[in-house]
């Protein structure tokens, strides 16, 4: 990875962005976290070829390769209420995958609520937003399978996920795509900032690829339930027809049926 092909290709508020790598690491949050624990003050993006211990949502192992994927966490500031962190999941999703069908238009790029990235059905990337309070600032945890192919995926993982390089059977580079990114998350991150949620629920309900499907919602190892998706609503949860009436969803392991 080539931090200056990023650094060059930064825009607006990024184009300064503290950029460091490590071939390895046990995981980018949480190298992220030490550098805060360390003095970090400004935003910061912090990317590896390959870690050890990466985890997504409820500690869930990340699979990835070496050196085939986007693996980064970018530390940034959190919104202006606090309690809205969780939101910054749908703004760095509209982000990513606008981006990427700026880059690639004739591929169907979707999210599924909370923070995974689609394509064509598979899951493609995920999300893992974390608040340590104590720096007031927030670390957005982004992996997106670019160049892995179905033989680097266990054999229950190579079921539901998918990558670029599947589904184009081309090999991407890596730098380009981390800036693209990036910048679009700049753009989308002001747009929330100065007009709130709004635009963001707009943006992430046309490119919702759960919307009109009924899903089963485990909220514990006890209590599930089944509905058919409606939308996100203004608060950015997902909102159920369940028996005929409307349910907020606020939590839980979303799965299609």
């Amino acid at each position: 990875m080539d931090v200056n092909k990023i650094q060059t290709a930064l825009t607006g508020r990024f184009k300064n962005l503290k950029i460091s790598f490590k071939s390895e690491v046990q995981s980018t949050n949480l190298w992220a976290k030490e550098s805060l624990a360390e003095g970090l003050k400004d935003p910061a993006l912090f990317i590896t070829n390959h870690q050890t211990s990466g985890y997504g949502r409820e500690q869930r192992v990340w699979e990835s390769p070496a050196g085939k994927n986007i693996l980064i966490s970018l530390v940034d500031n959190p919104p202006q209420n606090p309690s809205f962190v969780y939101q910054l999941t749908l703004v760095f999703g509209v982000a990513q995958a606008l981006a990427l069908s700026s880059q690639f238009q004739k591929l169907p790029f979707q999210l599924k609520w909370p923070n995974d990235l689609y394509l064509n059905g598979k899951k493609m990337g995920g999300i893992l937003v974390e608040y340590p309070s104590q720096f007031q600032k927030v670390i957005i945890g982004v992996g997106i399978n670019i160049n892995s192919s179905q033989k680097d995926f266990s054999q229950d993982v190579a079921k539901i996920a998918t990558s670029l390089f599947e589904e184009t059977k081309t090999t991407h580079i890596l730098e380009p795509l981390v800036a693209s990114i990036l910048n679009e998350y700049t753009n989308w991150r002001q747009i929330y900032d100065t007009q709130g949620l709004r635009p963001i629920i707009s943006a992430w309900n046309s490119l919702s690829f759960i919307t009109g499907k009924k899903v089963r919602v485990q909220e514990s190892p006890e209590k599930s339930y089944e509905g058919v998706v409606l939308r996100l609503d203004e608060d950015g949860f997902l909102i159920l027809r369940v028996d005929n009436q409307e349910k907020q969803v606020s939590f839980g392991d979303i799965t299609i049926q």
